[in-house]
């Protein structure tokens, strides 16, 4: 097992942070079109006056 020296971490956090910020800018996206999908998630949880900022 190699030793992992600072440029692997390096790479390894920027592989995980594109993971994560390309999750992020699909879910902006898609709220748009999900919005009206969450509405009904929101009226069957009975939470009517939850309210969703991003």
């Amino acid at each position: 097992m190699p030793q992992m020296n600072p440029m692997n971490w390096l790479i390894l956090f920027l592989y995980f942070s594109s993971i994560l910020i390309g999750c992020v800018v699909k879910l902006h996206f898609s709220k748009l079109s999900a919005q009206e999908s969450l509405t009904e998630v929101k009226d069957v949880a009975g939470v009517k006056n939850f309210s969703v900022t991003v």
